[in-house]
């Protein structure tokens, strides 16, 4: 049995207001972004290169450009540092860059 309070998901972090959502805008921003850093299209290399970027295995890098994950906000904040825009940008939540 697990000990009381015990939760499977406990190591996943939920914001309640992203759950569910399509991360495809934020994915197409990302991509565009690394396009314009000089960071290679075909897909195996992007990945590859993102990864080392952000210091994350390549199945978590994949499903970020691939718009299925939205990274955690303080890696959030990270890139968007690194790529000079800002982060309500790349949510799409702005037109801002």
């Amino acid at each position: 049995m697990y000990p009381v309070g015990f939760s499977l998901f406990a190591s996943f972090r939920f914001y309640p207001s992203e759950v569910g959502m399509n991360y495809k805008l934020f994915s197409e921003r990302l991509n565009k972004e690394l396009d314009d850093i000089g960071v290679p299209e075909r897909a195996e290399e992007r990945v590859e290169v993102f990864a080392k970027l952000i210091k994350a295995p390549r199945f978590k890098a994949e499903s970020i450009l691939n718009g299925n994950l939205c990274p955690e906000p303080a890696l959030l904040e990270s890139l968007a540092n690194e790529l000079e825009v800002s982060v309500d940008w790349l949510l799409g939540k702005s037109d801002k860059h």
